[in-house]
């Protein structure tokens, strides 16, 4: 995986779950890591797309939150990308060509923990999230941008 083909946000966002996971004391850098990174390094891109799809991003939160205190703490200790975070990361590039894309964006980061094997994916779904909803969010979004 090469994080130069991330945009700068993007990028911010692997930042971002990194810190999250240190502050929260947890030795992998999970999905859910990922996901609150997205949250921290934009405030609209993730509330746009959710509202477009009549999902309140409170309850995600909610269950999220959840998930970061069942999740063991750590005191010491490396910090890594777990498996399945590598497999969004990487995932996320694929969707480049589908998108006619260059840069990896915090969108197709997004679609990718969607489409995982992740306890995410499962609270994005819970909560009314399809593929298909959200790429079709994704491209408005990408219209009101051009």
């Amino acid at each position: 995986m090469n994080f130069n083909n991330f945009t700068i946000k993007a990028q911010d966002v692997v930042q971002q779950a990194q810190l999250e996971a240190q502050e929260r004391k947890h030795q992998a850098i999970e999905v859910a890591h990922l996901y609150r990174g997205i949250q921290k390094a934009d405030e609209n891109i993730v509330p746009f797309l959710l509202k477009k799809l009549g999902v309140d991003p409170n309850l995600i939160d909610k269950e999220i939150e959840k998930l970061f205190l069942s999740m063991p703490r750590v005191e010491g200790g490396e910090i890594y990308l777990s498996q399945e975070s590598g497999k969004v990361l990487q995932k996320a590039d694929t969707y480049l060509r589908e998108f006619g894309d260059e840069y990896v964006s915090i969108e197709l980061l997004l679609l990718s923990m969607l489409t995982s094997a992740s306890e995410i994916s499962n609270i994005l779904k819970r909560q009314g999230v399809t593929e298909k909803g959200l790429i079709s969010a994704i491209r408005e979004l990408r219209k009101g941008i051009r």
